[in-house]
């Protein structure tokens, strides 16, 4: 999440982060797969990067084992 977050303050695409994260060859076979997994993938990681950012990270901190 933290080389996500990164990337956005950068301006990153989320294809950019995408191929980044899990390689150029995977972004450029997968990204317009009728899957849509990597890019549900890329999504998630770019909201949970936006919450830690607001402050969630609080809230990981708080837990109890």
């Amino acid at each position: 999440m933290l080389r996500v977050h990164d990337a956005i303050g950068q301006g990153a695409s989320q294809r950019e982060i995408g191929a980044a994260l899990f390689g150029d060859d995977r972004a450029v076979r997968d990204w317009n797969d009728v899957s849509d997994s990597l890019r549900s993938r890329v999504r998630r990681l770019v909201y949970e990067a936006g919450a830690m950012a607001r402050g969630g990270y609080r809230q990981l901190m708080r837990r109890k084992p």
